[in-house]
């Protein structure tokens, strides 16, 4: 029997009322555009880095993107974030600045070796985390602001 598609498993899940800590793990996509398997683990740790900026900016769209992410972080809505280019053109020079202060910390912009030298933590957590997710979610953003489609972040 085929696996099932990360959609038909997050319906499995709300038809059970299985929330947030049974997720495995965060996918990203956009289009034609898919990220590496879980880059979006990190996902909520990198929205609480550049959430303050976000706020900042006092718009209608963007509040409402943050609070779409808080929902389903703290299991009061279903996955996916649904991130629409709008949106996307807004986060982007964020996540910029937020990936060049994770590369100074960590002292590299190699992803892969950023988790090698990571100490043991909890999956997904971490500034190593966050680089790996950032990664992805930077070209994905630029392909939504190109192509004009949403960008969906997903977990299982």
């Amino acid at each position: 029997m085929p696996e099932p598609s990360r959609r038909v498993r997050g319906a499995l899940r709300s038809a059970f009322g299985v929330t947030r800590p049974e997720m495995g793990g965060g996918y990203i996509s956009c289009g034609d555009f898919e990220g590496e398997d879980k880059s979006a683990s990190a996902f909520f740790g990198v929205l609480a880095a550049i959430r303050p900026a976000l706020e900042s900016l006092n718009a209608a769209h963007v509040n409402s993107f943050v609070q779409q992410v808080a929902k389903v972080e703290t299991g009061h809505a279903d996955p996916p974030v649904v991130i629409p280019p709008r949106v996307a053109a807004v986060v982007l020079p964020r996540l910029s600045v937020l990936r060049d202060e994770l590369v100074a910390r960590l002292g590299t912009s190699d992803r892969y070796a950023a988790l090698d030298a990571a100490p043991e933590g909890k999956w997904g957590e971490g500034p190593a985390w966050e680089l790996h997710c950032i990664e992805d979610l930077i070209p994905a953003w630029e392909h939504a602001i190109e192509e004009q489609q949403d960008i969906v972040i997903d977990f299982d």
